[in-house]
Formats: structure tokens, C-alpha cells, sequence
């Protein structure tokens, strides 16, 4: 399966979970919310809120298929970025004094190098941020539903007192695990407008001017009077890593100050 195809088929499985389970977590509360129903509906009703719990820790193996992707494609593009502004810092045929020359076959080489790897660059970004799409919205499919889910559990709770032969049913916990990644999508997402290099600050900009269904964002670095000095490529990733350390390479690689 390519990866276009796995991201759609990712996308559905996460987005049939959610309309299912908000769904049947409403109805679920409804039942409840007025008064307690008699023992054998409150037993059912544990049995049906634990089975979206188990449908819910199942997204603990999406969430590892989609790292699988991420993970290689988040150590390519640094690689391609520093390629090709490695080939940009060749200098042009014409600033080269008469009888010195660089080959043709050299010239001809790095341009063509310089195209494949802008035209695999753009393909990985996408990729990337399809993917991190998905990533986010899984997050905030998980977060609704566990909203929704709380509320189920406390009227669960008070209902299991008034019925003592149920007090032993449990309830099925929600993964660490599953909780632990969620958690981490989010810290790798978060706003990294505090980071500070070299007496640079960063922010990640929305491209505005892009309309798309997946977002580009760039990085800038600004100097302590907030001016910006430098901007990284738009990019489709929602990971501020991959941007950040465009523009670190570049302060570092031009031994750049922030004035």
C-alpha cells in the first residue's frame, strides 16, 4: 500500500471510530443523566463503555504505524535541505575567471542534482504533513472523546452506589501508553516561539497565502528588537523541528549574529 493510500485509509478508520463512539458515549448519557436505570441496563451500559475504551487504545497501534512514516521522513528533509544548499554554494560558470573553469559535466550534474532533490524535498514535505495531519487529528479526536467519556464515568459512578451488586463492575482504563503519545504529538507541535539560538528567536508563521487543505508554515528568526532576519521554506509539516533546524543550519553554515 503507497503511502497516499495508507494515509486515506488511516484517516477513515480514525474518523468512523469518532462519529461511532461520540455518537453511542451521548446515547450512553442520556440514558443516565436523568435518573439510574435498573441493574441490568447500568451493566450494560459499563460493558458498551468499555468497548470504546478498547477502540480507543486500538489507535495506540495507528498512532505507531503513522511514527513509522514520520520517523524516517523527519531524517530525510534536513538531509535534503543541507544538499541543496550545499549545491547553491557552488559558484556560477560565470564567476570563475576565464580558463578555470568547472567541467560542464559538473555544472550539468549539480543542476540536475539541485532539481531531484527540490522535487523530492516538495514530495516529502507533503507526505510529511499529510501525516501530521492525521497525527493532529487523531489527538483531537482522542481528546473529544475522553471529554465526552468523563462525563459518562461520573454518571457511571453514581449510578454503580445506588446499585452495590455492580460497585466490582470496573471500568476499563484508557491505555498510559496511548495517553503517553498523545502528549508527546502535542509537545512536538506546540508553539515554539520562546526558542532561542545564538540570540536568534523563533517563531512558526501559518503561510496565509497558501489555500490548501493541509497548511505550509515557516519558521523565522528574529533578532531582540523582534525583527526578522531570517525565514526557512514553507513547508507542509506541523513538526517546528523540522523548521527550526533549517534556519539553525543556515546561522550556523553563514556564522550568522543576531544584531
Amino acid at each position: 500500500m503507497g503511502l497516499p493510500a495508507l494515509a486515506q485509509t488511516l484517516i477513515k478508520k480514525v474518523a468512523s471510530l469518532k462519529d461511532k463512539a461520540l455518537s453511542t458515549i451521548l446515547t450512553e448519557i442520556n440514558k443516565l443523566k436523568d435518573k439510574c436505570p435498573n441493574e441490568a441496563t447500568l451493566s450494560k451500559t459499563i460493558i458498551i463503555r468499555n468497548q470504546i475504551v478498547e477502540s480507543l487504545n486500538s489507535l495506540k497501534t495507528t498512532i505507531n504505524t503513522i511514527n513509522s512514516v514520520v520517523t524516517p521522513l523527519d531524517a530525510i528533509i534536513p538531509t535534503l535541505k543541507i544538499a541543496i544548499s550545499t549545491i547553491k554554494l557552488l559558484p556560477a560558470p560565470t564567476a570563475i575567471p576565464p580558463g578555470i573553469g568547472i567541467p560542464i559535466g559538473v555544472i550539468t550534474t549539480a543542476s540536475d542534482g539541485l532539481g531531484v532533490a527540490k522535487s523530492l524535498l516538495t514530495q516529502t514535505e507533503k507526505q510529511l504533513g499529510s501525516f501530521d495531519s492525521i497525527l493532529a487529528y487523531i489527538t483531537s479526536t482522542i481528546d473529544e472523546i475522553l471529554s465526552k467519556l468523563k462525563l459518562l464515568d461520573i454518571l457511571i459512578e453514581k449510578c454503580k452506589l445506588e446499585n452495590p451488586s455492580l460497585i466490582e463492575d470496573s471500568l476499563l482504563p484508557v491505555d498510559p501508553e496511548l495517553l503517553n503519545q498523545i502528549k508527546q504529538i502535542k509537545d512536538s507541535q506546540q508553539n515554539v516561539s520562546d526558542m532561542v539560538y545564538k540570540g536568534f528567536t523563533f517563531e512558526i508563521i501559518e503561510d496565509e497565502n497558501i489555500n490548501l487543505s493541509i497548511t505550509k508554515r515557516y519558521a523565522v528568526a528574529k533578532n531582540s528588537q523582534g525583527v526578522v532576519l531570517l525565514k526557512s521554506t514553507p513547508s507542509f509539516t506541523t513538526n517546528p523541528n523540522i523548521l527550526i533546524e533549517e534556519l539553525k543550519f543556515i546561522i550556523d553554515n553563514k556564522g550568522l549574529i543576531a544584531n
